[in-house]
């Protein structure tokens, strides 16, 4: 055999095994195929059209309208049918009070859905006026007596011509938004009942208005610091000169903690 023979007989053994591997491939492939196909459609027969799990009921029957408004039906939805990001996604960006929706499927007939609500923590402007969230959203004006009470705060730029949902985005705000945080801490609450937050661009500083509880009487007045890093440590000294006045049973109408020290104090 000659050596030109030879190399075709080798040639030919290659393009054999090659041709062999690639018909493998091909099957692998067209198996695969098969198997996808064939498995999304016992999904479509089995889970997306069973009567089975057409949805009966909703554990969150408060939300059925909004759910309605997703092309979500009782009766006429089905479980596996549903998308429950996009209907996740619809969901909380259908009312401005809606944080956060978690759904989850229920076999056999239910869908979970658990809503987290935004928490208003003070008053915009005036009282059962707009409302605030901790994040500076704007809110409807509240309905239940207990969101009346909240602090209102005044002062806060551009806030005439925000809509509900809207984010104020301000500096003094977002102080003014975490005083009331930490106001409600044991400790500060013990002494201090904010009533009205007024932000004061001019001298970036905020100044609270609060209801009578000793040692502070009705009108008393606390200027603090506009910005959080010097926040807490005005608070704290709030709270010894609060303490001690409290204990030395001094009544209180005005204190300026935008001081370090020699820190004025008024009855």
């Amino acid at each position: 055999m000659t050596v030109l023979s030879r190399r075709r007989e080798k040639h030919t053994v290659l393009l054999r095994r090659a041709g062999r591997v690639v018909a493998w491939l091909l099957f692998a492939v067209a198996i695969l195929l098969m198997a996808w196909l064939a498995l999304t459609g016992v999904r479509h027969v089995l889970l997306v059209r069973n009567p089975h799990f057409v949805l009966q009921q909703l554990s969150q029957e408060a939300v059925e309208d909004l759910l309605h408004k997703c092309k979500v039906e009782v009766g006429r939805s089905t479980l596996f049918g549903l998308d429950l990001r996009k209907t996740r996604r619809e969901l909380t960006g259908s009312h401005v009070l809606i944080k956060r929706v978690v759904l989850s499927r229920v076999l056999p007939d239910t869908l979970r859905v658990d809503v987290y609500e935004r928490d208003p923590v003070a008053q915009l402007h005036h009282r059962r006026g707009r409302m605030l969230d901790s994040a500076g959203t704007v809110l409807p004006p509240g309905t239940a007596p207990r969101m009346w009470s909240l602090p209102i705060v005044t002062g806060v730029p551009k806030a005439a011509e925000a809509v509900e949902g809207d984010v104020l985005d301000d500096g003094l705000l977002r102080t003014a938004l975490t005083l009331i945080r930490l106001s409600a801490s044991e400790s500060c609450a013990r002494y201090l009942d904010v009533t009205l937050i007024q932000l004061d661009p001019a001298n970036q500083r905020l100044k609270l208005f609060l209801a009578e509880k000793r040692p502070f009487r009705t009108g008393a007045q606390i200027l603090l610091p506009g910005n959080e890093a010097d926040l807490v440590e005005a608070l704290r000294r709030v709270e010894v000169i609060a303490r001690e006045r409290y204990e030395g049973r001094q009544v209180t109408g005005f204190i300026d903690a935008t001081y370090k020290v020699n820190i004025p104090v008024l009855p």
